[in-house]
């Protein structure tokens, strides 16, 4: 007999299944020809900051070790109201930036400042705790066409040192197979703040950064695929981010990654389903807000037939003075309800997923090392579970109206 949850269960493993297998068809579809960086145009890197006084000196140093002409870039630093070292630490730069010193306005508002005064053709955001590699930007550049606005790069953690930190980076390595499936339907729908490269006449036209929004990396992709303009990704410029290292720092991240979502999708419900979107309104916008919603049936059916399960049984086992003669057949028949065929449908997922995270850290040519087996082991079972928790905190927050700009 079907039931709600049964069709619930099979709705999710469906779409969970039909996405990672339309993302496999995508990667595997045509092959791109090699392109060339045929000039070299004036780049802006605008590095927005806001108590930033560990990274901010490794983070400019990347920057002017830029394998690109001197003359042509422009390093601007946005200090938004620190209240560390780290405009004394920019100021040690002297005349090889510029610097804007401001009150604490929010990290669009710093973005959009910098924009102001900046003179290149190309312009890039570099969160002040990520790090460019010296050939990134060349090889960022050479993917830009007449109608493109964005490119964003390949996205790594930089030195992952507990199992947190190296969870995340094998999260960041099945993105970048992901959004190098996106670009392929012009589906990309954030561009990430460490050192998305834009041109400037586009962002400019469209209003800028919103300053109301606390992932304006994602709303301005959302707003760039509104007005039909293409975002590309780049499949060699790297850059390297630290990620949080403690779970009160991931809570926080992906806290306000959650609540900005949730804000984006609502802001531009309009383009969900619509057929004048194209890919990005029928398939990844829909997808989206699939995941939205998943976190809810997710831990509904944990909470329902595995925690709820095993409360029951160790009641038993409590109320029976721990005699497991009257407690085993409870026991029994909690295994024996165990659907085999969903597991079944998970592990041909898990294959498919192995096999998408096999071949994204072939895009960005790293090596799957043993000492990452647990972590991976963590992300498929725990990860998903963890961000799943934090998303419907993020919806209680934003009923409640907690908010904050950094």
């Amino acid at each position: 007999m079907l039931t709600i949850e049964t069709l619930m269960f099979f709705g999710v493993e469906f779409i969970l299944l039909y996405s990672l297998i339309f993302y496999l068809n995508l990667f595997f579809e045509g092959n791109e020809k090699k392109k060339k960086l045929l000039r070299k145009p004036k780049v802006s890197i605008l590095i927005p900051a806001y108590n930033e006084e560990k990274t901010i000196k490794k983070c400019i140093s990347s920057v002017l070790n830029l394998d690109y002409p001197k003359e042509k870039l422009e390093v601007i630093v946005i200090n938004d109201g620190s209240t560390d070292r780290t405009r004394e630490i920019a100021e040690s730069f002297g005349n090889k930036i510029k610097l804007i010193n401001q009150e604490n306005q929010g990290k669009a508002r710093a973005i959009n400042n910098g924009l102001k005064i900046s003179t290149g053709e190309f312009f890039a955001c570099l969160d002040a705790d990520s790090y460019v590699d010296k050939n990134s930007l060349k090889k960022i550049l050479k993917h830009f066409d007449k109608d493109t606005a964005a490119v964003t790069p390949l996205m790594e953690v930089h030195s992952p040192k507990n199992i947190l930190q190296k969870t995340q980076a094998i999260e960041y390595m099945i993105y970048i197979f992901i959004k190098k499936c996106m670009a392929k339907i012009n589906s990309i729908f954030v561009t990430p703040g460490p050192f998305t490269v834009y041109r400037k006449k586009i962002i400019e036209s469209i209003g800028g950064f919103d300053e109301k929004s606390i992932v304006e990396d994602q709303e301005i992709a959302y707003r760039l695929q509104k007005h039909h303009f293409k975002i590309e990704q780049s499949d060699d410029g790297k850059v390297y981010t630290e990620a949080p290292i403690n779970l009160k720092e991931f809570y926080r991240q992906r806290n306000r990654w959650a609540r900005g979502t949730i804000q984006t999708i609502w802001k531009y419900k309009n383009l969900i389903f619509n057929p004048k979107y194209g890919d990005f309104g029928l398939f990844q916008l829909p997808m989206n807000l699939f995941g939205l919603i998943l976190p809810f049936v997710t831990l509904y059916f944990l909470f329902k037939f595995f925690f709820l399960p095993i409360y029951n049984s160790l009641s038993t086992l409590i109320l029976t003075n721990f005699s497991f003669l009257f407690s085993f057949p409870d026991l029994t028949q909690t295994f024996l309800g165990i659907n085999f065929s969903t597991i079944f449908l998970n592990f041909i997922y898990l294959g498919l997923f192995i096999f998408a995270g096999k071949k994204a850290y072939q895009v960005s040519n790293e090596k799957f090392k043993r000492k990452e087996i647990i972590p991976g082991i963590f992300f498929f079972l725990f990860f998903y579970i963890l961000t799943g928790f934090i998303t419907l905190i993020a919806f209680y927050h934003l009923l409640t109206k907690k908010m904050e700009k950094w």
